[in-house]
């Protein structure tokens, strides 16, 4: 009996640290306009302040696509903010009414009311080895 519990010990501890991969494939990025994609990886606590985010990718503009990896995720759920900081100040440039000029998006292609969407319509849940999800640029 104690060497069952002792698997099972070991077994959920395993489970609950399982490293993952995330795969990001952004679309609809305009590669006329250059500058970088900026990836931010959230978990719901400070989402979507970039100054809270888990983990950040900057590629430069190559292409109308590119696909960006976060490794060794513990299982959980997230969500993906994405601006396509076309002149490299290293945010998201807004108009004098404060409506972004530069392309963005959520995962689960999320939209927000005057602002950002909450966590629970961006978040997803990294459960398996491999997770990729595709974001469309607005």
């Amino acid at each position: 009996m104690k060497s069952i519990i002792g698997f099972i010990i070991v077994f959920s501890t395993f489970f609950s640290f399982a490293q993952c991969t995330l795969k990001v494939t952004i679309k609809g990025i305009d590669v006329n306009k250059k500058g970088t994609i900026r990836v931010g990886l959230f978990s719901e606590k400070g989402f979507p302040n970039a100054k809270q985010v888990i983990d950040g990718k900057v590629v430069k503009v190559s292409g109308n696509e590119i696909t960006v990896e976060f490794k060794d995720l513990k299982i959980g759920d997230y969500a993906i903010a994405v601006v396509h900081d076309q002149n490299q100040d290293q945010k998201l440039t807004k108009n004098l009414v404060g409506y972004p000029i530069e392309p963005y998006a959520f995962s689960n292609n999320a939209i927000g009311n005057f602002g950002p969407p909450n966590f629970k319509d961006a978040s997803f849940k990294v459960d398996k080895k491999l997770t990729s999800i595709s974001i469309s640029l607005k």
